[in-house]
């Protein structure tokens, strides 16, 4: 899939006979040609001429519309280009125990993957508890069997991640309410990054709702969710382990009676950290280039959508990026 983004605020993209150009100041900067173009994400004030929008229907390229700070705000529709036999076919998988099973234990596989890279690239080794859960996890026939071998292997990965983290022996990943400030900031970096892995999913077609790992329930964007597993360890972790070296041992939050949240302060630098990090570049190896992660994290979701639609859960590859982690979170 050729997939091309336009970023650039102020620029033109406009019809010249056959190809569509872009210009920047009245210069042209790039040339498309809509038959070999797949997708076509527009960010922010990206001026887009009639002859170009008739172009683009006419080859039936999808076109996603993104504010300038990536959230997403919609599609242009053509019939070619309507997800509708995507999400029918997302929908029978979910219905379907053993498709739905099949595609839970990539999900999870690639999470575990994620796990696998943080500790290697923190020269930890792997808990013997956490590579019995990749084990069972490679023979789990159900959803079920799936989330049971996800948890073990999460509570032992957190386990293994406590000296980074700065904390205690007895630390123990707890989500709601958060008993301490590494648990808010974790449960914070997350949440801040649901919206980004919601654009993705939106963006590649996808029904935020019916999920495949979590269970699809009332206002709740399982699939959403689903995404955001493999992106939990190598992009959510690695940015709360530099926000906690840059941080200190304290002052950065407050306890409430919903236990321990983030100060305002803290929370502005985490969004702006985020913010940041989605640009950062890294080796992706899928593309066999480095890429920025807000489109590593497009192109997951991309991949998604297509092992659905194919009915191949095994397509749906691990991120497998090769960041490498600095120092030591408390350092």
């Amino acid at each position: 899939m050729r997939v091309v983004h336009l970023r650039e605020q102020g620029a033109e993209l406009r019809a010249e006979g056959e190809r569509l150009v872009v210009a920047t100041g009245g210069v042209i900067v790039q040339e498309l040609r809509p038959p070999l173009l797949d997708r076509l994400v527009i960010h922010g004030a990206v001026h887009i001429s009639a002859g170009a929008l008739v172009r683009l229907l006419t080859s039936g390229a999808d076109v996603v519309f993104l504010s300038a700070k990536g959230a997403y705000r919609g599609r242009l529709e053509t019939p070619a280009a309507t997800p509708v036999e995507l999400k029918l076919r997302q929908a029978l998988t979910v219905a379907d125990p053993a498709r739905r099973a099949a595609f839970a234990r990539v999900i999870v596989r690639n999470k575990l993957h994620g796990q696998m890279r943080v500790l290697r690239a923190l020269r930890t080794p792997l808990p013997r508890e956490w590579v019995k859960a990749a084990r069972a996890l490679r023979v789990a026939t159900s959803a079920n069997e799936v989330a049971g071998c996800e948890g073990l292997a999460s509570r032992a990965y957190f386990a293994a991640l406590r000296p980074a983290l700065g904390v205690g022996s007895d630390w123990t990943r707890r989500r709601r309410p958060p008993p301490d400030p590494v648990n808010a900031l974790l449960s914070y970096v997350y949440m801040v990054a649901l919206p980004v892995v919601q654009r993705a999913a939106a963006t590649a077609g996808l029904d935020p709702y019916l999920g495949l790992l979590h269970t699809p329930g009332r206002g709740r964007p399982s699939l959403v969710l689903d995404l955001l597993e493999e992106l939990r360890a190598p992009f959510c972790d690695f940015l709360v382990l530099r926000l906690l070296r840059a941080f200190g041992p304290s002052g950065w939050w407050e306890v409430g009676e919903g236990g321990v949240r983030l100060s305002s302060e803290a929370r502005t630098a985490a969004v702006k950290a985020l913010e940041e990090r989605l640009l950062r570049r890294t080796f992706y190896a899928p593309a066999g280039r480095s890429l920025p992660w807000d489109e590593i994290i497009e192109r997951q979701a991309g991949a998604l959508a297509r092992a659905i639609r194919t009915g191949k859960p095994g397509a749906y590859r691990p991120i497998a990026t090769a960041e490498r982690w600095e120092g030591r979170a408390s350092g």
